[in-house]
C-alpha cells in the first residue's frame, strides 16, 4: 500500500504540474491580454471575483463530497474540474475582453470543482511524513509547472502573440488528464468515503475566517500585471515576474510546511505580515520585490493553511472545511483587489494595515481556543 500511495502522490503531483503549465501560464499573462483588448483597469480586479467563482465551485464540490462521500463522485468532480482547463485554449481566439473574463471564470470554476477533493486525497497520502511537509512537497512539484508555464507563455507571446501561446497549452492539458486517470486507477480511494457526518466546529470556522482575512489585503496578480503593462513595461514582464513568484512559492511552501510541522500553528501568524509587505511594494511600484513576497504568501496558503485545516478536521468534514477556506479566501481576495483598483494609495495602505491586523487577531484567538 505504501508503494501505491507513493505512486498516487507522484501522479497527482504530475497532474498539478501539467495543469499549472496551462492555467498559470494563462493567469500570469491575462492582465496583459486585457490591456491589449482595451479593457479598463477594473477588468483585472473583476478577475479576482473569478477566484470567488472558483471558491463557489469548491463549496459545491465540498458539499457534494461531504453529503455523498462516494469515490465515484470524487472522481467525477476531479475529471470535470481538470477537463475545464480546455477553456484556456479557447481564450486564444477571444477578440473582446468580456469574453476573456467569461472564459477565465469558467476555468476558475473547474479549479474549484477539483481543489477540495484533491486536497483531501493529498492530506491522506502524506500522513506518514507530516502534513506541513507533505503539502509543501506537493506544492514544490506543483510549482514546477507554475514556473515553466508563464515562461513558455512569455516566450511565445513575445515572439508570436497570445493566440499561438494559448493554443500551445493544449499539450499540458491533455497530459494532466492522462496522469489523473492513472492516479485514480493506481490507488484504492475507499477510505475517503468513511466517517460520520458532523458540523465543522466553531473554532475551526473562526480559524478559517482569520486565514481568509489574510487575502483581503493580498494583491491579485492580473491586477498587478495590468499595472505593469499600463506603466510601459514589456508584455512578457508580468509572466517573467510571475514565474519568479511561483519559484519562490515552491521553495517557501516546503520550508514553511517543515516549520509548521516542527514549531506548530503559530507559524501562520507571519502570513499577514508578509502580505502587508507584498501589497505595499506592489502599490508603490516595486514589482520585483513585490513578486518575491507574493510567492511567500502563496507558499503559506498552499502548505501551512491547508495543513492547519487538515490537522483539525476529520476526513469526512475535510472537503467541506477546505471548500469554506477557499470560498472565503476568494471573496476576501476579490474585495481587496477591487479596493486596490479604486482607492488612492494612502487610503489603500490604511485598509491594508487594518485587514491584516484583523487577520492576526482572529487567527490568534482561534488558536487559543484550540483544546
Amino acid at each position: 500500500m505504501k508503494h501505491r500511495a507513493l505512486a498516487a502522490f507522484i501522479l497527482l503531483g504530475l497532474v498539478s504540474l501539467f495543469a499549472d503549465i496551462a492555467y498559470e501560464g494563462m493567469r500570469g499573462s491575462v492582465g496583459g491580454l486585457l490591456e491589449i483588448l482595451g479593457a479598463p483597469l477594473t477588468a483585472s480586479a473583476i478577475l479576482a471575483f473569478g477566484e470567488a467563482m472558483s471558491y463557489i465551485g469548491r463549496l459545491i464540490a465540498g458539499s457534494v463530497a461531504y453529503r455523498y462521500a462516494s469515490p465515484k463522485i470524487y472522481k467525477i468532480l476531479l475529471l470535470t474540474g481538470y477537463g475545464l482547463n480546455i477553456v484556456v485554449v479557447i481564450m486564444a481566439f477571444a477578440n473582446q475582453w468580456l469574453l476573456v473574463v467569461t472564459l477565465f471564470f469558467l476555468e476558475r470554476l473547474g479549479k474549484g470543482l477539483r481543489a477540495p477533493i484533491r486536497d483531501v486525497l493529498v492530506s491522506e497520502l502524506v500522513t506518514g511524513i507530516g502534513r506541513g511537509k507533505g503539502f509543501g512537497l506537493y506544492e514544490l512539484m506543483d510549482q514546477v509547472g507554475a514556473v515553466v508555464g508563464p515562461l513558455v507563455v512569455a516566450y511565445l507571446v513575445a515572439g508570436q502573440g497570445y493566440r499561438i501561446a494559448y493554443t500551445a497549452l493544449i499539450t499540458p492539458i491533455a497530459a494532466s488528464l492522462i496522469a489523473l486517470s492513472a492516479a485514480l486507477t493506481v490507488y484504492p480511494w475507499t477510505r475517503i468515503a468513511t466517517g460520520k457526518r458532523g458540523a465543522v466546529k466553531p473554532r475551526i470556522r473562526l480559524l478559517i475566517i482569520g486565514l481568509s482575512l489574510t487575502y483581503a489585503g493580498f494583491t491579485y496578480w492580473p491586477l498587478l500585471a495590468q499595472r505593469m503593462v499600463a506603466q510601459g513595461l514589456s508584455l512578457e514582464t508580468p509572466s517573467i515576474l510571475y514565474s519568479l513568484a511561483m519559484l519562490i512559492d515552491a521553495v517557501a511552501a516546503l520550508g514553511l510546511g517543515a516549520l509548521y510541522d516542527r514549531y506548530g500553528s503559530y507559524v501562520v501568524l507571519a502570513a499577514p505580515i508578509v502580505t502587508t509587505l507584498s501589497s505595499s511594494l506592489a502599490i508603490l511600484g516595486h514589482y520585483s520585490l513585490a513578486a518575491i513576497c507574493w510567492g511567500v504568501v502563496v507558499g503559506f496558503y498552499e502548505s501551512v493553511f491547508r495543513a492547519i485545516v487538515a490537522d483539525r478536521t476529520t476526513i469526512r468534514e475535510r472537503a467541506l472545511a477546505f471548500a469554506a477556506l477557499h470560498l472565503l479566501t476568494g471573496l476576501a481576495w476579490g474585495a481587496g483587489s477591487l479596493a486596490q483598483a479604486i482607492l488612492d494609495t494612502h487610503t489603500y495602505l490604511a485598509y491594508l494595515i487594518l485587514t491584516e491586523t484583523l487577520a492576526i487577531i482572529t487567527i490568534t484567538h482561534s488558536l487559543q481556543k484550540q483544546p
